[in-house]
């Protein structure tokens, strides 16, 4: 198959309805203040499994990856404290790292990758859990007043991981194509 038959899909943790909106009103902070974009491209989200692509015919494959692993995988809260950056260009409201959010990932990722061996260059460095709420369109000049901006919007959170969603790349946004409940 050539590479226009493949899907690109990434595996997430999504906060329930009730919190959602909280993350969207940071990101909407920093679409209408500074006019970022790129980050509307997906739901508020916990990346498990970052973007890959696989063959339209696979997906039945990932699903049950997904089905299997969550089945080893007890609901969790998530706590959420402040904000943190990346490089010079991400900004992000910081999950705390939990035995239970870095068990999760990795039983994920196992298992995705038992099923796709190759479809992934995992990076080498650790698992940092973050929502993202500006990135890539974030003017340089910008950077700093859009960090100082966060402290006045003080940010303290829980919500509990009930599931994972995988979420398609599709007509330039990612959509959640399925949401799995965890079972363990």
């Amino acid at each position: 198959m050539n590479s226009e038959e493949k899907i690109l899909f990434f595996l997430a943790l999504i906060p329930p309805e009730d919190k959602l909106a909280k993350y969207q009103v940071l990101k909407d902070h920093f679409t209408s203040t500074f006019g970022t974009k790129a980050a509307q491209k997906s739901p508020p989200h916990i990346t498990l499994v970052p973007p890959f692509p696989i063959e339209k015919g696979e997906y039945k494959k990932l699903e049950s990856a997904v089905r299997l692993a969550v089945e080893k995988i007890p609901p969790f809260k998530i706590e959420v404290n402040g904000y943190g950056r990346f490089d010079s260009r991400v900004i992000y409201a910081h999950p705390y790292l939990s035995k239970e959010l870095a068990s999760c990932r990795k039983i994920i990722n196992s298992h995705f990758e038992m099923v796709f061996p190759n479809a992934l260059k995992l990076p080498s460095r650790p698992f940092k859990p973050h929502i993202t709420l500006a990135f890539k369109d974030i003017e340089e000049e910008d950077i700093e007043a859009a960090w100082e901006s966060l402290k006045n919007l003080p940010l303290e959170d829980k919500f509990d991981a009930l599931n994972v969603t995988i979420l398609e790349f599709s007509n330039g946004k990612w959509q959640p194509r399925e949401t799995i409940p965890f079972k363990g």
